[in-house]
């Protein structure tokens, strides 16, 4: 009797291992699953800068264009406003290098 006992219990703590085991595997499984998804709708998504289209249009630009920060939004903005220029406005003061340079005329700086 005491030895049946003692393989019901042994079979219940083998059965218990191998259940957790089998969970611990299927856990791993299930988030590998889940990063992959993740990946594959960040390539779909059209709101997203890492989808196919857009980084395909992009790397295209670039390798077009020569301009290793292509973006065909700039490019088209660039196209449809030719007199807008990064310049910043008078009286205001911009850092260059290690000097505080502040721009108060048309023509540009006065230190």
């Amino acid at each position: 009797m005491i030895k049946t006992d003692l393989t019901i219990h042994t079979n219940h703590v083998i059965g218990a291992v191998v259940v957790c085991v089998a969970g611990i595997v299927l856990y791993r499984g299930y988030k590998a699953a889940g990063e992959a998804a993740k990946a594959v709708v960040d390539k779909i998504n059209p709101a997203s800068t890492n989808n196919f289209i857009y980084s395909g249009v992009n790397s295209l630009g670039e390798k077009i264009t020569g301009d290793k920060h292509f973006t065909l939004g700039g490019w088209f903005y660039d196209i449809t406003h030719p007199d807008d220029k990064l310049t910043a406005p008078i009286n205001t003061v911009v850092a260059a290098g290690d000097r505080l340079i502040k721009l108060d005329n048309k023509e540009g700086i006065s230190e």
